[in-house]
């Protein structure tokens, strides 16, 4: 899989970075959109490591480019942009199992 848009399938995704991170990317059936970033080794730590924050928008997710993304707000403002290392893989999850979140 080469990249992903706002109106790609329902799923779960798994995308890997440059920089080592690895994150899990939930589009459920209502197009809502959840990022979460594994921080297994707590090298290099962001806010809200290791839980679910809800996506505004995905800006930029495409293989050999940084990912960018517009979060729900993590402070202060209406938005915080999330901008990653360039990824170097993304592949979907078999059996997704959509629960409503």
């Amino acid at each position: 899989m080469d990249n992903i848009v706002n109106d790609d399938k329902e799923g779960e995704y798994v995308f890997v970075t440059d920089s080592g991170s690895i994150y899990t990317l939930i589009i459920n059936h209502n197009k809502e959109k959840w990022l979460e970033r594994n921080n297994g080794d707590g090298s290099l730590s962001l806010r809200r490591d290791n839980e679910r924050i809800f996506i505004q928008s995905i800006v930029r997710l495409e293989v050999g480019k940084s990912a960018v993304f517009l979060l729900e707000p993590l402070g202060l403002g209406n938005v915080t942009t999330r901008v990653t290392t360039e990824v170097i893989d993304i592949t979907m999850k078999e059996n997704f199992f959509d629960i409503g979140d």
